[in-house]
Parts: C-alpha cells; structure tokens; sequence
C-alpha cells in the first residue's frame, strides 16, 4: 500500500509527562523510522561551554541503563535499521529507521536513553577524540575552514547565543567533564522539551499505543532550562570581517537576516524563492545556514560568492545590481512561477520516505508548533508571486548585513609577509562597522553556501574521526552504492557512523555517543523488557515487481523501475571514460554533458533539478524530474555526437577549475592516482553507458524509448587479453604545502576484481566480512599510536576500469597524519592475513543479517532506489539480479564467501596510493 499524494496530517498526543507525539504512519509499508527531538541545540549552550549540545548528542549513543556499551545500536545495524544523530542550532534529533516489525525495539531503544541514557568515563574519552578530529577535519582541514555557519554568525549577531561557533573550540572542549554532559542532559533532554514521530509503516492506533506505552513511564522531570534570549537588535550598520584562508581563490559570504516565519510565513517564503532566483553559479544563496525553517528567529539568509581578481567591493557589487535588478522586475510571473514550482516539487520529493518525513515533521511541530507545514508548504510556495519576491529583493538593498571575507593568505599577509593570522587565530576576528566604499550585499561563496551544515554525528567526522568505522563517510551515495553498500536518506545506510562503531573493538562496537554516569537525579527502575522484542528478525528483502531492463555486454544498459510513492522520476546516467584518462580531460568531458543536458532536457522541463559530475573515472548524471518526465528519446542529442572544438572551448575554463578545487581533496587525490597506476598499460576504450529510471512511469515504454535513443552507442568490445597484476605497492602522494592539512591522510589499495567463480551474493558477503559497514568487520580492529580507539576503513566494490572489467576492489582508510604510512601497511597486512584466518560460519551469517537488512533501506525513496540499481549495474550485474537477492545472500554457502575473500583480499597484489604530508620525505613505501 503506498502513501496518498496528499498525505493525511499526523495524528498528534500528548503524554502526561508533556511528551508529544506525532503519528504519521500507513498500513504495509515496509519502513518505519522513529524521529526524536529535543528542544536542545547550540543556542541553548551556556556561555563558556561551546559545543557541549553536539558533544551530548554524541554522547547519548554510547548506552543506557538497558543497552549499555551500545549493544541496542549493533543488534540495529546488523539485522537492517539505521539510526543518526545531528545537532542544529535550536534543536537535535535522532532518527532510526528499521524494518516495520521492528519497530517497537527501536521506541523501546528510544525511550531507554530518553529515560537514562549512560555517561561513562570511557564513553566521554572516545567521543571527546571523536568530535576534536570532527572539528580538525571540518574546520581546519577545510577549504574554508568553517566558511560560513561556524564564523558568519560572529559577524551578523551579537548574542552569545546566536555568534558562537556550535563546534566549540578545541582548548574549550578540553576542559568538558561527564557530569557537564549529564547537567545539560538533565536541563534540557525532558519529555516536556521533546517530540516523538513516527512514520512510514504501521497502523496508527496500534503505533501510537506502543509510543505511549514505552515512553509514558519516563517519569516526568524538573521543567527544562529557560531557553536562551535570541532577541537581537537591528543592525545600525553594515559589519564586516576578514578572515584568511590557505586556499588560491577567496571567497564572501553575506549574511541577512531574515523575516520570522512563525510571525510572517509569506515574507519568508518570498525570500525563499529570492534565494533561488539568486543562484547563479559560482553565486549561491539559501535561507537557513543549514536548511529553510531550521531555526526559530533569528535566522539568517545566507550567499556565497567567489572572490573576483577586482576584490570584494567589485563583488558587492554585482550582488547588488542583481538585487536591484529583481526589485525592479527582472523576474516576471511567468519566471517567478517556473521557480516556485520547482522549489515546491523538491519539497515534495525531499519529504516522501519515512526518514525524511518524521525528521520534518518533528523538527516543525517542535520549532513552531506546526507539523502541518511540510504537506502545507508546497502549496504556500506556489502561491508566492512576482511581486512579493520583488518587495523581499528591495528590503535586502536596503537592509544592513554582515560580510565575511575569507581571503588568501598571500593577501592577507601582514607588514612582513606574515600572514595575518591562521585559522585558529582568527577566530575572535575583528568586528566593525563596512568601510564607506563596501556596500556588503549577500551570503558565502562557492563552497560556503547554504548547505547540509549542521553538526551532525553521522556526516560530522567526515574527514577526521578517530574511530575505526568500516563506513563510507567523504563519499556521495551513489559511491557508496558502488561500493556495494546500500544507501539510504542522504547518508549511509550503514549508520555505525553515528551510532555503532566509535572506537570500541568489534564485538562493542554499535552506536554513536555516550558519558560517564546518568543524569544527576538518578535512573529509575527500568521497566520490563516487552515480550516479543527479542524476537529473530524476519528476512527482509527488495522487492522490484516494476521493473524492466534492456543491454548486454558492450551495450548501452536502460533500466526502468516504476515507483509511484511520489510524483517524480529519478534519472541516474553513467559514461565512463576510457582507462588511463587523465583527470582534467574527465572533468572536461564532464562539462560538455552538462551543457547539452541543459541545452537539451533543461529547456524543456521547468523544474527538477541535475548534477554532473566525475566519479571513479565516469561522468555521472544524477536528475529527476516531475512525473513524467522529459521524453528519454533526448538521450540520443545528449550523447550520439562526439563533441565539437567549440562544445571543448566552452568548458575549458569551468574544468580548469573543477580540477583545481578537487586537487585540495585528499579522497579524490587518492582515488585517481590509484585508478591511474591501475591503468597503465590498459587497452584504451571507452565503457557502455548505463541509463536507470526510477519513479512514477511507465518502464516499459520508457525503456524502448531510450533503448532507441541510445542504440547508436552500441560499443564492441575489444577481444579480453591477458592482464598483468597489478605492481604491488604504496606510492605516496604529498601534498603541498597550501594544500596541506593536519587532520588526516587518506590510503587507497585497489586491485582490479577477479572474474567470479562463486554467486555473485558471495562476492557481496566476502566484502561485508572485511569492511563493508557491519559491526564486527575485519577491519574494525585496526589500531595505531595516533588513533588508539581506531580509525575510519572501507572495503568496497566500485565500477572498474573498462567495459567487461566488473569491479575495482577498494579498500581504505583515513589516517592520523603523525603514522599514516604505518596505519596504510596495517590495512595491507589485515588483507593478507584473511587467507590465514579466514572467516566463519558466525561471521557470514552476521554479514547476511547486516547486507539483507541494509538492503532493505534502499527503497527508502526513489532517489536511494535509483542510485543502489544505477551503481549495481554499473559493476556489471544485472538489475534483475536485485529482485529477490535477499534470499540469495541467505542461501549462498559458508565455503564459498571463505574462498571468495581469499581471492578478492588475500591472494590479488594491491597497488596503493598515501595521500597526505610525509612523516619522512624521502619515504615512498612502507
């Protein structure tokens, strides 16, 4: 049974401890995610205690009084749930997401830790490490270095409140203790200061007994802390600051602030659609410094501008004169109305599958008191017309604002040539009044846009943790999917990250945060274990009944897949390039698709969004599109012609630059450099290109459209020749001094995947036993010097180096710089050591329970469904092979994963590539 278009509004309760409840959920559905929020987040920290609310958030993955040492969160990662943890400014939020039969373990898990969540000593110690190399990796190992959420506010506000960085500084966080964490859980972590949503799967009547029943008995506690005075004066002037940055280009980011929306929705949806009009690459623009109705007032209008070699006042500028251009009616209805449309189709489409839907509606029932909203705005949006985005356009003119300069420290540089001062320096930056001549006028810069910024404990390590999560953090979901890993909402599936597996060895290993001791007023008697929660899993599975598929070997590979849950079509193309491509010739290639996909289908949709982009050596293309989308026969003026010296010339520049940004990114320095030491002496030619739709269509006739369109593409496969191993061996990569940074290095062994003697649901659990998220993987147990409580590793498949190539086996790890070529020949040794000690029964039936459930997340939306089926057939399986696959990894014998990890890990020869700053120069293997 699938969910209305026009779903009905959730059923709300209020418990007698003053908990309230959201009821969201339909019969049948297969998911059920289980939301929790706070009326807690960095606003509410006292003054002198900066990032205490993420260090707490962190902290209450690590047990409670009925779950300690995180068992609830591995039994929940290895039999198909998920569960995140973010902190934003006014609130955070936890969010399962489980098998609808399981739902009543997760409100049982949810309720415990609401109840009396475990403080420990050991607890506080490894989530202390964790969030210090959070905050290294996001802030000092970043382009930017923070740019714009950790430093805008310092500029535009003056409450504490309201400017202080929600990460905290490190010297700051030094001197937090256990009971800090358990105070401000015990000030603000109160029914009464929290709302439970559940939605996706399950009957109403009989979810919301099971949320009452469970969480009803939490007894009822002191009221929660007064919340902060946010209350901030009109700015009297213009406010600017300075900030310099290691990077080549510098960057503005702008920050206005913006009309309440509990007091004044229309105005703020008016600068909603401002915002967007406003975007225009490299201009960015948003409401929210993390997303639209993420904060009560204050909030902020953020842009992001790039830096032209004419200076700051040369870019005011232009942001000004495209201001005034809206105020005076640049945009007309017709314009504005293509605009609202498409803001309101990617609302709808962003809030269809359970997670995103109960995060949504508890975040708004919590912040304004009206769940409603995120059914009701699409309409609202809609309704905003020309001239109220013209009004919102001539208030920003006239409105006074902050600008944050981050400039390049070769600008910055004082008297001497010092610079004028690091990161960490600048941070109490100087704050005044704009000089006459700099008129600011917009939010951040290329990278400092709006963005999926909040302090969130599953993306929030991205670059740095310290622990050692076999997990896919720094890479984008269809990555992930190649790897072989299912991905589900924006995240991992494999959500060991926030919850699970933060340093503990890998029969701890679980869930993601913890203290010292419970809240000082003392854990009450916990109440019986449910009968019946301690029941054997049942198999899970993903079930494609819609699902048509064309091509073979050489060919081009369409697939179509009919989901109605929302009325949007999910398009995923992949071409790969031939092996050995250098890297700025993908990127070029990269964006002549771009322009002819907007030459081509952008003209005639007018709303839906794309992304082009380069990924493991393919220019990928990730878009959707209201049902039913444009006709696929496009495809065939998208790709038929070789591209013109002028279609070259065009994206020259914007490639040159593309390159130039991601040659700061260690991940993808890696990557390339393995995949180029892999191709030397590989026959050059170019793969066939895999097209995936996914959505409200009809999939029979769209893939015989598209199979027409691209039947000209049909490519020959070169005769299969004799292939060398690869040389064994870690080469190492050092980076520049500018594009240094101190928070991690990043190893890559890869090794081209041998043909498949055993099924191919073996292969998958051979990959899962080693490192392929589960709790209890191989490498979990890596430790070094630098990283006691572990660190960061993968195993993965991804998309090879050819047609007919399959896979490239991928496995690696993020470092503690002071011994990462010690860290990198830990992972190689734990690759031959498999063949030693290979695995057992009880290892292949864990990695069953965690890959089937895992699997079953994938049809959390559309978009994780189109991205899990475009990346399985771009390693060469068919996507029919997905229907039912379940039982295959349940089916597929012990002998055969055993002998399919010696030849995936322990026989093969591994090339490697170290990216990061050398312990010892003159070292180029370990």
């Amino acid at each position: 049974m699938t969910r209305s278009l026009v779903p009905a509004p959730p059923r709300k309760h209020v418990l007698g401890n003053g908990l309230r409840i959201l009821v969201d959920t339909v019969p049948g559905e297969p998911l059920t995610a289980v939301a929790v929020h706070y009326g807690a987040g960095f606003r509410s920290e006292p003054r002198g205690r900066a990032g205490l609310a993420h260090l707490v958030e962190h902290m209450m993955f690590e047990g409670s009084e009925r779950h300690p040492d995180r068992a609830y969160f591995a039994d929940l990662l290895a039999s198909g749930g998920s569960a995140t943890g973010t902190t934003h400014q006014d609130y955070t939020d936890y969010v399962h997401v489980v098998p609808a039969h399981a739902l009543e373990d997760a409100l049982v898990a949810e309720a415990d830790r609401m109840r009396a969540p475990l403080f420990t000593t050991r607890g506080f110690a490894e989530q202390l490490a964790g969030v210090e190399a959070e905050i290294r990796a996001a802030v000092y190992g970043a382009r930017l270095g923070g740019l714009p959420w950790q430093v805008l506010p310092g500029v535009l506000y003056d409450r504490w409140a309201n400017s202080h960085d929600g990460y905290g500084a490190l010297e700051t966080l030094a001197e937090l203790t256990p009971d800090d964490c358990a105070g401000f859980f015990r000030d603000h972590y109160t029914p009464a200061n929290a709302v439970v949503t559940v939605s996706g799967g399950g009957e109403p009547d009989h979810v919301a007994g099971l949320v009452a029943r469970h969480f009803g008995e939490i007894p009822v506690r002191s009221a929660p802390a007064a919340r902060p005075v946010l209350t901030e004066p009109p700015l009297a002037e213009d406010r600017v600051a300075v900030r310099p940055t290691a990077t080549r280009d510098g960057a503005l980011s702008l920050g206005y602030r913006l009309p309440d929306p509990a007091a004044d929705l229309d105005g703020y949806l008016a600068h909603l659609v401002l915002a967007r009009l406003l975007t225009a690459p490299p201009r960015n623009a948003g409401c929210g410094f993390f997303r639209p109705f993420d904060a009560v007032d204050p909030d902020t209008l953020v842009v992001g501008l790039a830096m032209p070699a004419d200076g700051m006042a040369a870019a005011l500028s232009g942001f000004d004169a495209a201001l005034r251009g809206i105020a005076d009616g640049a945009y007309g209805e017709e314009a504005v109305r293509r605009t609202t449309g498409r803001l309101a189709a990617e609302h709808i489409r962003d809030h269809h599958g359970p997670a995103a839907r109960a995060a949504a509606l508890g975040r708004l029932e919590l912040l304004f008191g009206r769940a409603v909203l995120v059914d009701e705005l699409p309409g609202r949006i809609r309704a905003v017309g020309a001239e109220r985005v013209g009004a919102a356009a001539a208030r920003l003119l006239t409105a006074h604002r902050a600008v944050l300069a981050a400039v390049p420290v070769r600008a910055a540089a004082g008297p001497q040539g010092q610079p004028a001062g690091s990161p960490r320096e600048a941070e109490p930056m100087e704050t005044g009044p704009a000089e006459s001549g700099l008129r600011p006028a917009g939010p951040a810069a290329v990278d400092p846009a709006p963005a999926e910024g909040h302090v969130d404990t599953d993306r929030a390590q991205a670059e740095g943790r310290t622990d050692n999560r076999t997990e896919t953090e720094g890479r984008t979901d269809s990555e992930r999917a190649a790897a072989g890993e299912p991905v589900t909402a924006d995240r991992p599936v494999a959500r060991s990250d926030d919850a699970a597996t933060r340093g503990r060895p890998p029969a701890e290993a679980c869930a993601a945060s913890g203290g010292d001791r419970a809240c000082s007023d003392g854990p009450s008697a916990a109440p019986p274990h449910p009968a019946g929660t301690r029941r054997r899993p049942r198999r899970a599975g993903l079930r494609l009944p819609g699902l048509v598929e064309s091509g073979g070997p050489g060919e081009a590979r369409v697939v179509a897949v009919r989901d109605s849950r929302a009325p949007v079509v999910e398009f995923r193309l992949r071409l790969p390039t031939p092996p050995g491509t250098p890297p700025a010739r993908q990127e070029h290639l990269c964006q002549v698709v771009a322009d002819r996909w907007d030459a081509q289908w952008g003209r005639r949709t007018t709303t839906g969004g794309r992304t082009v982009r380069t990924e493991a050596g393919t220019v990928v293309v990730d878009a959707w599109f209201p049902a039913p989308g444009p006709d696929p026969v496009l495809l065939a003026g998208l790709l038929a012609a070789a591209p013109t010296a002028a279609e070259w010339e065009r994206a020259a520049p914007r490639a040159r630059a593309r390159v130039a940004a991601c040659a700061g990114d260690p991940w993808w320095l890696a990557d390339q450099a393995v995949r180029q030491r892999l191709a030397l002496g590989a026959a050059a030619h170019a793969g066939a290109v895999t097209v995936v739709a996914v959505g409200d269509l009809d999939p029979e006739r769209w893939v015989q459209a598209a199979t027409g369109a691209l039947r000209p593409l049909t490519i020959r496969l070169p005769d299969r020749t004799e292939e060398s191993a690869p040389a064994e061996g870690l080469a190492l990569l050092r980076l520049p001094p500018a594009q240094q940074t101190p928070a991690v290095a990043h190893v890559v062994w890869a090794t081209p995947e041998p043909p498949r003697a055993v099924p191919l649901a073996a292969r998958w659990l051979a990959t899962a036993v080693v490192g392929g998220g589960q709790p209890g993987a191989r490498l979990t147990g890596l430790r070094t010097p630098g990283a006691p409580h572990g660190f960061t590793a993968y195993a993965g498949r991804f998309p090879g180096l050819g047609p007919g190539d399959g896979a490239l086996v991928q496995v690696g790890a993020q470092l503690p710089p002071q011994d990462a070529v010690l860290g990198a020949g830990l992972v190689r040794d734990a690759l031959r050591r498999i063949g030693e000690a290979p695995p057992v029964g009880a290892d292949v039936d864990a990695a069953r329970r965690y890959c089937a459930g895992q699997l079953a997340l994938v049809r959390g939306t559309q978009s994780e469904l189109a991205d899990q089926v475009g990346a399985w057939v771009a390693t060469g399986a068919r996507a029919a092979e997905l229907d039912g696959f379940t039982d295959a990894l349940h089916e597929v014998a012990v002998d055969d994963v055993v002998r399919d990890c010696a030849a995936l890990f322990a026989h093969p020869a591994y090339a490697g590539v170290l990216v990061g700053a050398a312990a010892d120069p003159a070292e180029d293997t370990p």
